[in-house]
């Protein structure tokens, strides 16, 4: 029976790994990494630890989600010639992770896997817009991002803004629904001590900062409900709601 230990490697500090994690990586076992591009990667070649990436992937494939299939194909072959192997992953494997999502879907015989979590990018990406997610938070996934994804009301943070064709994407969406005008946030290394930044821009202007990387998110807000002058659906039917109830308008009932 082959074994996958899949692994968060936090939002990118070394000091977020967790005990278990890094009990993991010096196991023996051989580590396989989704990409290197990424700080906590630095231990690993600080200490000697070895371990092979996937980013050849990435240039091979055109479609993100032919690389993700390749990945998870592959991690199932290492584990039944190794038996037991680690995957390790960016942020914790349970969020915004497609391979860790396609792997878990796998219904292949003989096959274990047994999740590792570490601190998602989320709570320092909060942390630095200074909000409150009980009022309701969204994640998005930049690289499959679509007009459908949007809520305009609750704050959305897009991730895997890889590169300047992934933001240019969703600018093009972003803007046909909030305008161009409209502020949010460009978000780099969120959790990284001392590499931490925080862009306000305006929609329009998104794919035109250059500083855009792996490490990339996208902040959007909420549009203030006092202000508002774009509606979704679910406010159309609040409406209904209101108009057809005891305190509502007697011609709506």
């Amino acid at each position: 029976m082959g074994k996958i230990y899949i692994l968060g490697l936090g939002p990118g500090d070394v000091d977020s790994l967790t005990i278990g994690v890094v009990n993991r990586v010096k196991s023996g076992d051989k580590n396989y990494l989704r990409t290197e591009n990424h700080p906590t990667v630095e231990y690993f070649k600080n200490n000697n630890i070895s371990y092979k990436s996937y980013d050849y992937v990435y240039e091979k494939e055109e479609q993100f989600i032919d690389v993700y299939q390749y990945i998870v194909d592959d991690l199932i072959e290492r584990a039944k010639e190794y038996k037991v192997i680690n995957y390790l992953v960016p942020g914790s494997p349970l969020v915004a992770e497609k391979t860790v999502e396609i792997l878990l879907k796998k219904e292949e015989e003989n096959l274990e896997i047994e999740i590792l979590t570490g601190m998602s990018f989320i709570e320092p990406v909060i942390q630095l817009v200074g909000r409150d997610p009980v009022e309701g938070l969204k994640i998005i996934d930049g690289v499959e991002f679509s007009f459908s994804d949007i809520d305009i009301n609750v704050d959305c943070i897009v991730t895997q803004v890889y590169n300047m064709r992934v933001a240019s994407n969703i600018k093009l969406i972003l803007s046909e629904v909030y305008g161009d005008e409209y502020e949010v946030y460009l978000i780099n290394s969120a959790g990284v001590k001392g590499q931490e930044e925080i862009l306000p821009t305006p929609i329009y202007d998104l794919d035109r900062i250059g500083k855009i990387g792996c490490l990339t998110s996208i902040f959007i807000p909420r549009v203030d409900k006092i202000s508002k002058k774009i509606y979704s659906i679910a406010d159309i039917i609040d409406t209904m709601e209101i108009l057809r109830s005891d305190k509502g308008c007697p011609w709506d009932r």
